[in-house]
């Protein structure tokens, strides 16, 4: 059995999974478990330092050791561990690095942003290699926490994983999510209403997209299909697992009328926010409303990005239940050792 750690900006997460490369696909032998961390909230916005001692640090120490137990009760002789876009933008990233190693065996590779794509799309690859034929162009937006990758790859005559490219954009949901609970005044110069918020978001996520490359396909084809992976799709996706929910077709109108009703809705949401500033308000429930939030700075960056696409074929997006985490796992058993991961030295494996 394997073990896949990845550790995130907001969440960390584990994969089991069997080492043959016969049963990667066979879903009732892979379990996952995880658990929100908010480990991005304990970075220094200016000196880019994380406190050795901070919550969230801890918090991940005493989740991964619970997991380490969990690899040993299930019999995991090999575990790799993956840390995306929360340690590529820290200052102190050896120290917390050593941390996280000291206290639980874990080593974290961290990955470039193009690894980190590369690895996700690998995932698309082995869950929809079947179903492409040549010349469709299959693009994954994956929003994490700290960062939106967009990757893309075309199916060819040649049977072997291809990727493409990658553009990388600063709109990860633990930033958005800062930007939107930040109390500014509004344009009459009172405190923001949500609608006001939502206005300020959009205007991030749109300069964004405009001030980043361009993915340049072809506006008439009608061989592009996208897909998505994140909090913010997931979360509005039929069904309680990422199993229920993979495949799901979403219409890009549908999801706007979901952020228009959300963003409206403003009662409600003054109530979100006041429980959000509350330190006082129980951490299931805080979890609940940042996803309830989440459609309003999240969510759009979805439509947005398929809109920059200028293609008129684009209608839907398809949700991936299964990204960096398979990815890892189905390159490691494949032998494709992607991103040239170190496997983790743990007592007792």
């Amino acid at each position: 059995m394997l073990g896949i750690l990845d550790i995130g900006t907001r969440s960390t997460r584990i994969l089991f999974g069997p080492n043959d490369k016969n049963e990667i696909t066979n879903l009732k032998r892979i379990k996952n478990l995880g658990e929100v961390t908010s480990l991005g909230l304990d970075i220094d916005s200016e000196t880019k330092e994380m406190p050795l001692d901070c919550p969230g640090l801890e918090r991940n120490i005493h989740l991964i050791l619970k997991y380490v137990d969990e690899c040993k009760r299930r019999g995991v002789s090999r575990v790799f561990a993956v840390g995306t876009a929360i340690f590529r933008q820290l200052s102190n990233q050896d120290e917390v690095l050593e941390t996280i190693r000291a206290n639980t065996g874990v080593t974290v590779n961290v990955l470039s942003k193009e690894d980190e794509a590369a690895l996700s799309l690998y995932s698309l690859y082995i869950n929809f290699d079947k179903e492409m034929t040549i010349g469709d162009i299959a693009i994954l937006i994956d929003q994490g926490g700290g960062s939106t990758e967009l990757s893309w790859m075309e199916k060819t005559s040649d049977s072997d994983f291809l990727p493409k490219g990658l553009i990388s954009l600063n709109l990860g949901t633990v930033v958005l999510n800062r930007a939107f609970i930040d109390e500014l005044p509004g344009p009459t110069g009172e405190p923001e209403t949500i609608y006001d918020k939502y206005i300020r978001a959009m205007k991030i996520i749109t300069n964004e997209i405009e001030n980043s490359r361009k993915l340049e396909i072809d506006p008439y084809s009608d061989k592009v299909r996208v897909f998505a992976v994140g909090s913010a799709i997931t979360n509005i996706t039929p069904g309680k697992s990422n199993r229920e929910k993979h495949g799901f077709v979403h219409s890009v109108r549908e999801m706007e009328e979901k952020i228009s009703i959300a963003a409206t809705n403003y009662e409600h949401h003054k109530i979100l926010i006041s429980a959000l500033r509350d330190p006082n308000t129980n951490p299931w429930i805080l979890e609940d409303l940042d996803r309830q939030l989440m459609t309003l700075y999240g969510l759009p960056v979805y439509n947005e990005l398929v809109k920059s696409f200028d293609n008129e074929y684009l209608k839907t997006i398809t949700t991936l239940g299964f990204a960096l985490r398979y990815g890892v796992y189905y390159s490691e058993v494949l032998g494709k050792n992607l991103g040239n991961l170190v496997e983790s030295e743990i007592r007792g494996l």
